[in-house]
Order: structure tokens, then C-alpha cells, then sequence
């Protein structure tokens, strides 16, 4: 697949999600407390752009995070191991014809990749993204949340090659009690890394589910599953603190327990400002 046929087909799914939005009037989201739709935006994966495959809000808000993501493998009994950790601002819009827009800010990443023969460091620079996501579905207690999302080829860690992508999705927010959330994701990543004479794709489907527990306003316990067919089950949790209005403070992690990714554990920090 050309770049040019990936960028086309991206369009085209873009097209699709924008004809199918329809406004919703009554929606959980209406009104919302910081925090409100938003799933546990911990992953672990085998290979990271971006943020792609981290599922995706359910609520149109205009915000700001800054994200810190940690991911660590230990696999001495073959001398293998590695640690991954990046950074990167993202946020989105909400935009006055029904829907809105998220971005994410390429970051700086740092690599360290060790076995038997090589003890490497690389610093580089990440992946950005840029969405679009349209409600087209809700009543009172459910919001249905159309998605996609394109990356911005923007890494510096490849030399000779490019890496195109792009994700679309469904995310789901069903408001199961006055205290307590379900938000639910299905999707799928396409990655396409272009080189010289050579590609490289990489198809990634993932569905998750999360509960969200809000015992007090200033706080949020979750837990959750996300499956990824094609590499793994992660088991993930985070707590959530908002002290002040809308300043949200997340910490979170994941975990492979089945499946063929090899990550042993991956953590993510938030702080940003939910709503303005």
C-alpha cells in the first residue's frame, strides 16, 4: 500500500464518520463532571505510535493533559530486556456542530534495549496524531461515540523509513449508577512503515471495558481489561484525583497476562485540565 492509497483510505473513513454524525441531546455526558467517559488510557504494547490503540473518550470536552508513559520488559533468562518512556501533550477541541477534535503533540521518547551483545540508548522523537470523533448514539445514561484518528509520521527513529497509521473506533460510556461508570472501546490500528523497496504493515484490533468508581467527586477508582487479539489480554487500574475544579491527576498500569506480548509492565501519569 502507496502512502498515497493509505492517506486515501483515511479520508474516505473520515468521509463515513462525519456523514454518520448525528447530535445527541440527552447524554450522560451533558453537564459532565471532569473525568466522565473517559477510559483507563494505560496500554501495553509491543510497539508505540503515539497513542494509537489507547482508547478513546466517550464525551466532547475542550482539555489539556500532559502524558508520561512507562513500559518495561525483563526477559534475562534469554538476555533480553528493554525500557520505554515518552511524553507528549495532547488534548482536544470541542467544536459547536456536534462534534470535536484530539491532538497529540509528538513528544520526546528514550529507549534502552539490552541483551547479550548490545546495551543501546536512544532519545528520539515520537509520533503525533490528530481525530476527529462524532456522538451518534445516546439517551440518558448511554453515549456512543464515533472515532478516527490519523498519525502523524513525525519519528525520528526510523532513518530511512516513514511510519503511516491511522484508528477507528467506537467508544461507549453507559452510566450504570449514580457512582459508578462502564466505558467500553472497540477498534482497530492500521501502521504502515515505508522504506526503500520495502513495507511493512501492522493490523492491531482491541476492545476494552473499564469500571469507573467515583465514591466522592474528588476521586476515581477504575479497573478494566483490554484485549488485543493478535498479542495479548491486559489486565490495567488507575486511580484518579481531581483537587481542584477541573485538574485531573491519573496514575495508572498494565499488564499482559496472556497473549504473545512479552511487556512485563507499563505505567502512565497524567496531569491536564478536564474542561475548559
Amino acid at each position: 500500500m502507496s502512502p498515497r492509497a493509505f492517506v486515501g483510505c483515511a479520508s474516505a473513513a473520515l468521509s463515513l464518520w462525519l456523514a454518520a454524525g448525528v447530535a445527541v441531546a440527552a447524554s450522560p455526558c451533558s453537564g459532565s463532571r471532569p473525568g466522565v467517559g473517559v477510559p483507563i488510557q494505560v496500554r501495553a504494547a509491543a510497539d508505540n505510535a503515539a497513542d494509537f490503540g489507547t482508547p478513546q473518550e466517550a464525551c466532547a470536552r475542550t482539555s489539556v493533559a500532559l502524558d508520561t508513559r512507562l513500559a518495561v520488559l525483563d526477559a534475562s533468562d534469554v538476555f533480553y530486556g528493554s525500557v520505554y518512556f515518552a511524553g507528549n501533550l495532547r488534548g482536544t477541541v470541542d467544536l459547536p456542530w456536534g462534534f470535536w477534535i484530539s491532538f497529540a503533540v509528538p513528544g520526546l521518547e528514550y529507549r534502552y534495549v539490552a541483551n547479550a551483545t548490545v546495551d543501546q540508548k536512544t532519545v528520539s522523537l515520537g509520533a503525533g496524531a490528530l481525530g476527529v470523533h462524532v456522538p451518534v448514539l445516546g439517551d440518558a445514561r448511554t453515549q456512543l461515540t464515533l472515532a478516527v484518528r490519523a498519525l502523524v509520521p513525525s519519528e525520528t527513529i526510523f532513518v530511512r523509513a516513514k511510519r503511516y497509521g491511522f484508528e477507528q473506533g467506537l467508544s461507549l460510556l453507559r452510566q450504570l449508577g449514580p457512582h459508578l461508570e462502564l466505558d467500553g472501546n472497540l477498534g482497530a490500528v492500521a501502521l504502515a512503515t515505508v522504506g526503500p523497496g520495502r513495507e511493512t504493515l501492522r493490523f492491531s484490533p482491541f476492545v476494552s471495558a473499564d469500571f469507573v468508581y467515583r465514591p466522592w467527586p474528588a476521586l476515581g477508582l477504575a479497573a478494566g481489561a483490554n484485549l488485543r487479539p493478535l498479542d495479548g489480554l491486559d489486565l490495567r487500574m488507575q486511580v484518579r484525583v481531581y483537587p481542584y475544579r477541573r485538574l485531573a491527576i491519573a496514575l495508572g498500569a498494565a499488564a499482559p497476562v496472556v497473549g504473545r506480548d512479552r511487556t512485563d509492565l507499563a505505567g502512565a501519569f497524567t496531569l491536564g485540565w478536564d474542561g475548559f
